[in-house]
């Protein structure tokens, strides 16, 4: 091994290091794990983090999901500084540039048009951080409780998945 490549070796255990000790320092002060925020979409590194998760989720899951009930996604970006609201389809999210926001709201909206039910999230940035601050469900325009609006979609969604009926799949997989 070079030296130069033993210094990149020792700079990334020490980075390791650091992060195991914040990340332990994190997870003292928070009442879940952190694994648990970011399992529940809680927060994203930043912009390019959620438009990676959601390019991979219709890549994979979402492409099979939406066989049966046909899901419509928007990523609408609130720039607090330059006072401009944006809104993207699935297809134009590689367009975005994520150094563009760096303090607004985030809100991504997934339709099930048939259903005439959609999930809306909504992320304040800051820093380029986003962080959750609601999670809401709709139904025919009119906002019901987080809970009651899956347990709804379940149920809709019942008779068009195999998957989701054997419990083999989350409700949460289709948000």
């Amino acid at each position: 091994m070079t030296e130069t490549e033993r210094r990149l070796i020792d700079q990334f255990l020490l980075v390791s290091r650091i992060y195991d000790r914040v990340l332990r320092q994190a997870e003292a002060g928070l009442t879940v794990s952190l694994a648990n925020y970011q399992h529940n979409r809680q927060f994203y590194r930043d912009l390019t983090d959620l438009i990676r998760f959601r390019q991979e989720f219709f890549r994979t899951i979402g492409a099979f999901l939406n066989k049966p009930v046909p899901m419509v996604y928007q990523l609408t970006l609130y720039d607090q500084i330059s006072r401009r609201r944006r809104s993207y389809t699935l297809d134009q999210l590689p367009q975005i540039n994520p150094r563009d926001l760096v303090r607004g709201t985030v809100v991504e909206t997934l339709r099930y048009p048939t259903l005439k039910m959609a999930v809306r999230r909504t992320y304040t940035v800051q820093n380029h951080h986003l962080y959750c601050d609601q999670n809401e469900f709709l139904m025919v325009h009119q906002s019901m409780q987080w809970l009651d609006g899956l347990m709804t979609l379940k149920l809709n969604l019942d008779d068009y998945s195999y998957w989701l009926r054997a419990n083999q799949i989350s409700i949460l997989a289709y948000t």
